[in-house]
């Protein structure tokens, strides 16, 4: 039986290495028109801080494009691009455009032969990263993807600001190797399971980014 909907949302994160979080949704889109021409469908492309980041961070903030030329996984060039600021201070970027596995074809996915280089050539054309995850704490420091931003952005002297969505800090560890280090809930008492909403996560965030470029 065909189901009967009205409204319908599809919310993909990216297929790894197939197809991107974006395309998902168009996908899905197409598909669901054909079938119920008349239902309102609203695409919300998603992503977990890999692949796709820097389209969510463009649908939720007004930024401007920027497009380099970088080194690849295979130090071939590549034309990447990343999000930034209105005011010009503020860089959004993803490690994938620059050295992510859709640039590597299948037969070449070696990962002791690949290389990130590009993804610090693009962090040199900042002046600030903004990096983050779930929750941070001195595992954080122990190999974790926003420790390894903040490894490439100090070989280029480039400002880092941690933006989780829990910080665990007492010993002000992260605060003695991030620039700012801030939680997006800090200032909200609702209980988890109401932050951990997209929507709630998604709005604090850009709260949280307000104010740490305002200084508020």
């Amino acid at each position: 039986m065909t189901v009967m909907a009205k409204r319908i949302i599809v919310a993909f994160d990216s297929f790894k290495g197939c197809i991107s979080a974006k395309e998902a949704c168009e996908a899905a889109t197409e598909e669901i028109r054909s079938v119920l021409p008349n239902a309102n469908v609203i695409q919300l492309p998603l992503s977990d801080g890999g692949e796709g980041l820097v389209e969510c961070i463009k649908r939720l903030l007004p930024t401007i494009d920027v497009s380099l030329t970088v080194h690849g996984p295979l130090m071939e060039k590549v034309t990447c691009s990343y999000a930034i600021s209105l005011d010009g201070k503020t860089a959004y970027m993803e490690m994938a455009a620059a050295s992510g596995l859709t640039l590597v074809p299948e037969d070449k996915r070696n990962p002791m032969e690949a290389t990130t280089y590009g993804v610090g050539e693009m962090i040199k054309d900042a002046d600030i990263v903004i990096t983050g995850e779930g929750k941070s704490d001195t595992q954080t420091l122990m190999g974790k993807v926003p420790h390894g931003v903040l490894k490439r952005c100090l070989r280029e002297g480039v400002e880092v600001w941690l933006l989780s969505g829990a910080i665990d800090d007492p010993k002000s560890v992260l605060s003695r190797h991030f620039s700012k280090v801030k939680s997006i809930n800090e200032n909200d008492s609702r209980p988890l399971a109401q932050l951990l909403l997209p929507e709630v996560a998604k709005e604090n965030l850009r709260n949280t980014v307000k104010r740490t470029i305002t200084n508020k």
